[in-house]
């Protein structure tokens, strides 16, 4: 028994009758084969299992959580003749099959947040798909326990956490189904095969996006209420669906993917003061011309968590890891929001608010800590946060760079096969463009002076 490789696919593919094929969760499944010689029919039918399971060892505690096997049952006449030029009179013969890899119970119910792992508060995507897949992992780390004696000692305890896949085969004879032979081969899932998508997993709001008010850098706090009437207000937005983990040929290489988050800026210019017309009309200028410099400064946690058993400090391991990627982009230039398509048209003397707007991608190579999915089963937790802090820079800000910082828990979670197609570019004509399987969608044209 041997296997061919790994494809991803969807419950429609399978055979599902969802009606909604956009709700269809991604699966993988498993392209075997299992070869046999001189076959006398002293079976009937194969029975395939594939089998995984969650095991965790802390010190002398060892903990086993089964996931849910998939079976697959096969006649004796599937086996297909194998032919070689080299051996022309063969007798072996051949069954391919295919099996989907286990899904994981889904802890997370209709709530959006659970008391998880040692009582902490576990986040789930609206979706419901947080437990659905775990690759194979091989994690270890240590505690530290307290044994109070005569002297008080601090203990090291290691330990380790393994998900592990095995396929299993059994040759059954009709009637009394005993088992003429049993065939086990051991799989490695990795999470590369799947494609995956990032979702901000915070509950605060309905909304699909999540806004932070951008604000300047080193300020007195004497100046702040006499420049809060007159100095530019700059917001960032960032939808709450980050958008799909994809790989090059470089990331192949490394194990990386990388990820392009789609940020739009909202910059509120307010009118220029009698005082300060000149001054302020001038900087208005200089924004719409020469645009924003960003610098970005990525991080991402992990957190890794794994058990034996209750939440005892003997019995919990806490892996943290963060990684940090740095960033400087050039925005294109602001258009207009105002009703007047020109910003030229606009006159510095006017009494209203000036609004622009620009988009840019941020591109992140993520981690080789972010390479699986996100997890929450009963013995092991995986959790990522992403820290965004971006600062803007024009010579039209003269209040100084202006400073969005942003804390998001994430979600890595499995994506439909085919969403990942959707691609998007930048047009200097049309703007910000993204090409989906059902619509095109194009951002505001930027202004060209």
């Amino acid at each position: 028994m041997q296997v061919l490789g790994i494809s991803t696919t969807t419950l429609n593919e399978l055979g599902s009758n969802l009606e909604d094929k956009s709700a269809s969760p991604p699966r993988l499944q498993l392209h075997g084969r299992i070869t046999v010689s001189d076959q006398d029919g002293s079976f009937d039918t194969v029975r395939i299992r594939l089998r995984g399971a969650i095991r965790t060892r802390i010190g002398g505690q060892v903990a086993v959580e089964k996931l849910p096997p998939s079976t697959e049952l096969r006649s004796n006449l599937d086996f297909k003749p194998v032919y070689s030029a080299s051996q022309p009179a063969t007798d072996e013969q051949h069954l391919d099959f295919v099996c989907p890899i286990p899904f994981t119970k889904d802890r997370q119910k209709s709530s959006f947040s659970e008391r998880g792992l040692g009582g902490r508060t576990v986040s789930s995507s609206p979706s419901g798909m947080l437990n659905a897949f775990v690759p194979s992992l091989q994690i270890s780390g240590s505690t530290y326990i307290t044994r109070v004696t005569a002297l008080t000692d601090r203990h090291v305890v290691r330990g380790s956490c393994d998900v592990v896949y095995w396929l299993e085969a059994e040759l059954l004879r009709s009637g009394s189904r005993d088992s003429i032979r049993k065939l086990t081969c051991a799989v490695d899932v990795s999470s590369l095969a799947m494609p995956m998508e990032v979702e901000v997993s915070s509950p605060s709001n309905d909304l699909d996006h999540v806004e932070q008010l951008a604000k300047p850098q080193q300020m007195r706090p004497i100046h702040k209420f006499f420049t809060s009437q007159t100095r530019a207000r700059l917001s960032v937005h960032i939808p709450k669906r980050l958008g799909y983990l994809r790989s090059d040929s470089s990331s192949l290489a490394t194990g990386c993917r990388r990820l392009s988050i789609p940020v739009t800026v909202d910059v509120d210019l307010p009118p220029p003061s009698n005082s300060s017309q000149q001054q302020e009309g001038r900087e208005s200028t200089l924004m719409q011309t020469q645009g924003l410099k960003c610098s970005v400064r990525a991080k991402w946690f992990t957190r890794k968590t794994f058990t034996t058993g209750p939440p005892a400090p003997e019995s919990v391991i806490n892996n943290t890891t963060v990684s940090t990627q740095d960033l400087v982009m050039t925005l294109p230039p602001l258009y207009s929001n105002s009703p007047v398509s020109i910003p030229n048209l606009i006159s510095p003397t006017s009494a209203s608010h000036s609004n622009y707007s620009t988009s840019m991608d941020l591109d992140l190579l993520l981690p080789q800590s972010v390479a699986c999915p996100s997890v929450s089963t009963e013995l092991l937790d995986i959790v990522y946060t992403l820290d965004l802090s971006l600062k803007f820079e024009s010579d039209g800000l003269s209040k100084g760079p202006y400073v969005a910082n942003f804390s998001l828990p994430v979600t890595v979670r499995s994506a439909r096969p085919y969403s990942t197609v959707g691609r998007h570019c930048f047009d200097p004509l049309l703007g910000y463009i993204e090409e989906d399987d059902e619509e095109l969608l194009c951002a505001p044209p930027v202004y060209v002076p």
